[in-house]
């Protein structure tokens, strides 16, 4: 009985581990100078279009004892 319980628990801490883990992939952001130095990294084409792309937004990085940002 409690080795069933345990291989419960434990399909359900990897269920919900797995689950927060796509969604923080998928939520991601750029902080600060992260995204500068990346830049040098890379070479950039730009290509003639009429469509332009929408430039990720970057975010300044969090000040002392900032736990959340409420944007308006």
């Amino acid at each position: 009985m409690n080795v069933k319980k345990g291989i419960v628990a434990i399909a359900i801490f990897t269920f919900l581990f797995i689950g927060a883990w796509v969604i923080h992939e998928q939520t991601k952001r750029e902080y600060g100078e992260s995204q500068l130095e990346n830049q040098h990294q890379f070479q950039i084409q730009t290509i003639n279009s009429p469509e332009t792309p929408e430039k990720p937004k970057v975010y300044p990085k969090f000040k002392p004892r900032e736990y959340i940002r409420i944007e308006h």
